[in-house]
């Protein structure tokens, strides 16, 4: 490999921890309290209000909220697919689909003993 050149980062533990950025002149505190605030106060090097530190909080809640499970629907009941929507959504699974999970475990079980 002639003329390979690395060109990416090598991180050094001996190394101290990056400086924060001077204070850029023209900080213009009219954003605070909104996320746009918060990173505005990062750039620019300056101590982060509690009003963007709030705004902050409730971005990052808002953005990773879990989202909400689907609600459970009986239409496959009697198959193992339905089987397995119960096991899902925490439904105790009906006669229909618990006999039609045994089936399925009796017929994979039977055709696993004949293969070996």
């Amino acid at each position: 490999m002639t003329g390979y050149v690395y060109r990416g980062t090598i991180h050094d533990v001996t190394k101290e921890a990056r400086p924060p950025r001077p204070t850029q002149p023209g900080f213009d505190p009219s954003a605070c309290g909104t996320y746009a605030g918060y990173r505005r106060h990062q750039a620019h090097g300056t101590t982060i209000c509690d009003d963007c530190r709030a705004a902050m909080n409730a971005y990052s809640r808002a953005r990773y909220q879990p989202s909400p499970r689907k609600t459970f629907k009986p239409d496959a009941c009697g198959t193992w697919k339905g089987w397995h929507r119960h096991k899902y959504h925490d439904v105790p699974p009906c006669d229909a689909c618990r006999v039609a999970a045994r089936e399925y475990q009796r017929a994979y079980r039977a055709q696993r003993k004949a293969n070996t």
